[in-house]
């Protein structure tokens, strides 16, 4: 082989996840090479152990920075390691962060690892969620609701419209159902 990494039928697993269609995006480490003129400008490029933190566009779900290549988004901390250890990576390799910071691009906060590396790092690290129910109902740090609220909401079915409930609580009307249904907060009677 030439060292390029064509997209063959068995990457399809993870094309998929990543929105890609068969036949498309970066076929070798070349194309990646080609977008690190583009790429760097957006890096913040500190200290070597400062995080160099990610200034293009940041996805609002994880806060990982993301990185268009041939019209196909990347993560940007992957296009930074890819860029480091100068070559692609598999599929079965993430670009997992020792910073725990997701816009990091500095390649010194960045290792290769696999999910299960990713999880065990995220585990030691005390950020992996454990359904213990330690942490579910006030417990819960994204929770918007106390239990005392939960009971209110509950006496108020059949009173009010779900989405008058939900205003009233500063919730969405989703987050009332699944009170009612049992889905959320079922441990509160």
């Amino acid at each position: 082989m030439d060292g390029s990494t064509s997209l063959m039928p068995r990457h399809a697993p993870f094309l998929a996840r990543h929105g890609v269609k068969s036949g498309s995006g970066p076929t070798s480490f070349a194309m990646v090479l080609e977008a690190a003129d583009r790429f760097w400008p957006l890096v913040d490029v500190k200290g070597p152990d400062d995080c160099w933190e990610w200034q293009g566009f940041i996805s609002q779900i994880a806060g990982h920075g993301k990185f268009q290549i041939n019209r196909i988004t990347y993560p940007a901390s992957r296009i930074a390691l890819k860029l480091h250890v100068g070559r692609m990576l598999s599929r079965e390799e993430l670009a997992c962060h020792k910073c725990d910071n997701p816009p990091c691009c500095n390649p010194a906060h960045l290792f290769i690892g696999s999910t299960k590396d990713n999880a065990l790092d995220a585990k030691a690290k005390g950020r992996l969620h454990q359904w213990s129910g330690a942490r579910r109902g006030e417990n819960n740090p994204c929770a918007k609701l106390q239990e005392h609220q939960v009971r209110e909401i509950r006496k108020l079915r059949g009173t009010m419209t779900t989405k008058q409930i939900a205003q009233k609580f500063g919730v969405r009307p989703g987050a009332i159902m699944a009170i009612f249904t049992g889905q959320n907060w079922g441990h509160v009677k």
